[in-house]
């Protein structure tokens, strides 16, 4: 991750070395959730089948989501008198890697996303006590209601890819044929 830019002394009161820590941690926040945003859109664009309709909007209404958060949690970053992440650096930063430039199908597409909201909950979770350590209690309850938001999507990608869904097995009843 690129080096922590700090811009002046901390508007709400936190000290240099506390500035760093929490835009480091925030900064690779904003980077997985770019990144999230980028293959929503990605998946959103792909859609075809059955799943169309229903995907399409969900997926639209989740990189809408995803980039919210982003946003929000970079106007915190200048709050406590850092410098948000630049958008070109997010790649690199982000806690999961963009999948191959391929079309996935359907079912891969969730799978990929699934994963990648995984990876997002992994550094949400290590942020959220750290920052408290620091005393950024409000970055921490940011994060919760991030974490909270991204758990429910979790939750409905999950439900999409399950094995016992309507489609899934509709598809393999038909290449079982005897």
């Amino acid at each position: 991750m690129p080096a922590t830019q700090i811009v002046a002394k901390s508007p709400i009161g936190f000290d240099d070395a506390k500035v760093k820590q929490i835009t480091d941690a925030l900064n690779a926040d904003i980077a997985t959730l770019f990144q999230l945003f980028k293959q929503f859109k990605k998946h959103e664009w792909y859609l075809s089948g059955t799943e169309y309709q229903m995907l399409h909007t969900c997926y639209a209404n989740w990189a809408d989501r995803a980039l919210e958060d982003a946003d929000e949690i970079a106007k915190r970053v200048v709050a406590v008198g850092g410098v948000p992440i630049n958008p070109a650096s997010a790649e690199a930063a982000s806690a999961f890697k963009f999948e191959a430039a391929d079309v996935p199908g359907v079912r891969q597409m969730l799978e990929n996303d699934l994963t990648a909201e995984q990876a997002l909950f992994g550094k949400l979770r290590e942020h959220i006590p750290l920052l408290e350590n620091q005393g950024d209690y409000a970055s921490s309850i940011l994060l919760r209601h991030i974490l909270k938001e991204e758990e429910d999507i979790a939750r409905k990608l999950a439900l999409y890819i399950q094995h016992e869904g309507l489609a899934h097995a509709l598809i393999h009843a038909e290449t079982k044929k005897p």
